[in-house]
């Protein structure tokens, strides 16, 4: 992958796609790839673990947002280099989103986390906050953008521009077919397996990985790790209904060989 990173992640409610950024964020952190880190999420600080990266934590109400012109973003960035969280409740958080994503690229090296995006940089997203995502990677930028849904509405939904500035996608499980679609579309690999992902209910969640700029996929299974990039040697497609059951209850995977397409058990 590019020197920074645009990863954007996609997954169901309670599939595990929030714990995994956070984990990214901890692994980040201690491979030294930011100095800054900013936080923006519609979840309450008790409601995610990005909060715990966070020691500087605000509300981004009207209230904050009605003070935008007085707020020095840039001093409030450098001031948290532990970590900066706001939650997002305004009802328009444009203005301050737009003196946000000014200032991040201003600061620079930083890591722009954004949760629940769909509600957070959606369609009325201010150009200055789009920047982060456009011409971030010079000012040594990554950015996490964590959403449940990549549905494009008139006035809805995530910003087009945020999904085809991703330089990363990482997908849980998505059991409606229209997201299921589109998530293919990006990642022609996860076809026959972003619906059979199993999630943290019943024990550890599987995802996969794209890299959009190479096309190299990886799938994150319990058994291991599989290249199911198209045309690998090693393409794997879990069989069975729901979550990749068989009807004897038991799970297993059918490799294929790129060149005889022939499945071996």
């Amino acid at each position: 992958m590019s020197t920074t990173n645009r990863v954007l992640c996609i997954g169901s409610s309670g599939s595990g796609k929030t714990t995994l950024m956070s984990d990214l964020v901890a692994e980040y952190r201690r491979r030294r790839k930011y100095e800054h880190l900013v936080v923006l999420t519609r979840d309450s600080r008790d409601q995610t673990p990005l909060a715990e990266h966070c020691y500087v934590h605000l509300e981004l109400d009207d209230e904050l947002v009605a003070r935008t012109p007085r707020l020095n973003w840039v001093s409030m960035i450098e001031a948290s280099a532990a970590g900066l969280f706001l939650e997002v409740t305004a009802l328009d958080s444009a203005p301050a989103l737009a003196g946000l994503g000014a200032a991040v690229l201003e600061v620079g090296n930083v890591l722009v986390v954004v949760d629940e995006a769909q509600q957070v940089v959606g369609r009325r997203t201010p150009p200055q906050m789009l920047q982060v995502w456009t011409r971030g990677r010079k000012r040594g930028i990554n950015v996490i953008t964590v959403t449940q849904s990549l549905k494009q509405r008139p006035v809805w939904g995530l910003h087009p521009t945020i999904i085809s500035e991703s330089t990363a996608l990482v997908t849980f499980l998505k059991s409606d077919p229209n997201e299921q679609q589109y998530i293919v579309s990006l990642c022609p690999a996860a076809r026959d397996l972003v619906g059979k992902l199993r999630t943290p209910r019943d024990g550890v969640p599987e995802y996969i990985v794209s890299d959009l700029t190479s096309g190299r996929t990886l799938a994150v299974f319990r058994d291991g790790e599989h290249d199911i990039s198209v045309g690998s040697d090693d393409s794997w497609v879990r069989e069975g209904g729901k979550n990749g059951e068989q009807s004897s209850n038991k799970r297993r995977f059918t490799r294929y060989s790129a060149t005889s397409a022939k499945g071996v058990s």
